[in-house]
């Protein structure tokens, strides 16, 4: 009986989830219809009549909104209706609604985009058990989650490189250039971890990162043959191929292919994101096999029979997880070009690159694997990629060193955005004393970072703690438990007892928490999970050797970075420095493994976002351009 209640109970399930992904397709594709060329001209026609028949301005509008609801509706229960007419395509095997695929004649696409952000999202949460565990944890849940993010933004600052890995890299480039051989003796970097070691960037290496990066940037401006070609052929480049707009299906972004006779080279460069497919490709974040062989050419294209046979010895296959998104594209390129990259590599022993930034990094570095999984030798074949994101497991970004090379600026937060980095992240805020931070925030007085708790966080708090009244109370004049200061809240005085209010508030909460047991629950479970309780083995990692642009330490008269106001100090001592001072450079390069928690590790700073271009003066600056 059990047994045909549960088969039952399945059927059931099974049928509603059917109906349900029927009805979500028949929403969207009827609010995509609504918002379509052909809908909006409609609504210009209504319009035109209404202004014919009524006089008066809103009358046309009323008709305009009418015609938009009554279309979008109508389409709604179209698609739905043609759903139902294939019933077919959903099979006893349905594990989810987002399993259903929708009949393709005539449909949008609009359904495919937001299936696969569902998909990707839920794949992200069954393979990252410890990320959804850490979250429920009291630590990290409400207006416990806004304070520690809040004053972890404000005080903590760990430099992207520590003292002895600063110490380890000046012995190393005096000892390369013979100045001391103290020094040179103490290059030695035996006491670092292997993957916390640095060494010296070469001056070749940097002058080609130099040369490269503006073929990174040629694509965002330039979105037209003409354009593109002109820019090109200043740099004695001509123009062989180019797609300036991205592909969805493929996932592939807008690139270009040239080459450069003089030099004997041919140069494949991708775009970053830069449109709304470019953001969905990067969605889909979660782990694929890349390039096991099975991969099927169309005419024309590169196939693995064409591909000369491994010579005696040969490097082997390069395979591993990949981003899912980009290696669809890398492929995509792959498959497109590979003969004639391969014909003008091998047969006319022409140097292949390949370059881009963001998005187009990491589909240019995976497309460079792939080359060289088809014979490419290493040594006349390069990528250049800046502001790499994570989009390889270790192993393989370990294995593509020597034809990979990426950039990594600072802070940017794009290299660090997989899943791991945001584990290590929420451990260190699950363990970060934020009422500390606050209350030695609160004595000094002088930042006025009461006043920015009180102003930012006052609302949020006193909901937590006293539910809908505690939020009226924190607007008000004489809210208790740290409510809003009155008329003079701008004072600092008034402020810092807001301040103070709010500390006793969420003391009082944190101590119930405690007596429910829920503080011991919560370290209990990061140390069960941590940030290594991930079930699939994808690890992402920055592709390749990176080259870590870095701030050197603050010398006399040469500028700071400062953490509370997130930009550099410049004016003031610069300028009293003088010309001597002003020659300081306030960045260094440092080669660094893709492993290192310089590059892992998640910084929340107010540069996060800014450091991910690489047209930037600091960019510019630090590789010499």
């Amino acid at each position: 009986m059990a047994a045909v209640v549960g088969r039952a109970a399945s059927w059931a399930a099974m049928r509603i989830h059917g109906i349900a992904a029927r009805l979500g397709f028949a929403l969207v594709e009827g609010v995509v219809f609504a918002l379509s060329p052909r809908s909006i001209a409609t609504v210009l026609a209504a319009e035109l009549v209404a202004f014919g028949v009524v006089a008066g301005p809103r009358a046309p509008l009323k008709v305009a909104a009418g015609t938009l609801f009554a279309m979008g509706t109508v389409q709604t229960w179209r698609w739905l209706i043609l759903s139902f007419r294939h019933t077919h395509k959903i099979e006893e095997g349905l594990q989810s609604i987002w399993d259903w695929e929708p009949p393709a004649s005539e449909s949008s696409g609009a359904w495919h985009i937001l299936r696969q952000l569902a998909v990707t999202m839920n794949e992200m949460r069954d393979e990252n058990p410890a990320v959804a565990a850490l979250l429920d944890t009291p630590e990290l849940t409400g207006n416990e989650l806004a304070m520690r993010l809040f004053w972890y933004y404000k005080t903590v600052d760990e430099p992207l490189l520590t003292g002895p890995q600063l110490a380890a890299l000046a012995a190393a480039e005096a000892a390369s250039s013979g100045d001391d051989a103290q020094q040179a003796q103490q290059a030695d970097q035996a006491d670092l971890p292997p993957r916390e070691r640095v060494a010296p960037v070469p001056p070749e290496l940097k002058a080609q990162l130099a040369h490269y990066r503006w073929a990174a940037c040629l694509c965002y401006d330039n979105n037209t043959d003409d354009s593109l070609s002109g820019q090109l052929s200043s740099r004695g480049y001509v123009l062989l191929a180019a797609c300036h707009e991205s592909d969805l299906a493929s996932g592939c972004p807008a690139y270009f292919l040239a080459i450069n006779e003089e030099r004997r080279e041919v140069l494949l460069c991708c775009r970053g994101t830069f449109s709304p497919e470019d953001a969905f490709v990067d969605l889909l974040a979660t782990g694929s096999d890349f390039d096991d062989g099975s991969d099927s050419c169309s005419e024309g294209e590169c196939r693995d029979a064409d591909a000369d046979p491994p010579a005696p010895g040969a490097r082997q296959r390069l395979t591993g997880y990949c981003h899912s998104g980009m290696g669809k594209a890398a492929l995509f390129l792959g498959r497109k070009f590979g003969r004639l990259l391969h014909e003008l590599c091998v047969g006319a022993g022409w140097q292949v690159t390949t370059a881009g930034h963001s998005l187009g990094a990491g589909v240019a570095s995976l497309l460079a694997v792939y080359l060289r999984n088809r014979g490419l030798p290493a040594e006349r074949l390069q990528c250049w990629a800046y502001e790499t994101p994570a989009c390889m497991d270790l192993s393989l970004a370990h294995a593509c060193s020597d034809i990979v090379t990426s950039l990594v600026n600072e802070d940017d937060v794009v290299p660090r955005a997989c899943m791991r980095s945001l584990a290590g992240f929420l451990e260190e805020l699950a363990n970060f004393d934020w009422r500390a931070a606050a209350e030695a925030a609160a004595k000094g007085g002088s930042d006025g970072s009461g006043a920015d708790v009180a102003q930012h966080l006052s609302r949020l708090m006193l909901w937590a703690v006293g539910g809908k009244e505690g939020g009226k109370a924190g607007g008000s004049d004489d809210g208790d438990n740290g409510g809003a200061a009155d008329g003079s809240a701008a004072d600092g005085d008034a402020a810092g007892e807001a301040a103070e209010g709010l500390l006793h508030a969420a003391a009082h909460e944190m101590q119930a928490a405690a007596e429910r047991g829920e503080g011991a629950q919560g370290a209990r479970m990061l140390e069960r999970l941590g940030s290594g309780g991930f079930q699939k083995l994808y690890n992402a990692h920055v592709p390749g050797r990176v080259v870590l642009i870095y701030p050197l330490p603050t010398q006399p008269g040469g500028s700071s970075s400062s953490k509370a106001d997130g930009e550099p100090a410049e004016a003031g001592a610069e300028a009293q420095a003088g010309a001597a001072d002003e020659a300081v450079p306030r960045c260094g390069l440092a080669q660094v493994d893709c492993a290192s928690r310089a590059v892992t590790r998640l910084r929340v700073s107010s540069r996060m976002i800014l450091d991910h271009f690489v047209d930037k003066p600091p960019v510019m600056q630090a590789l010499g351009g």
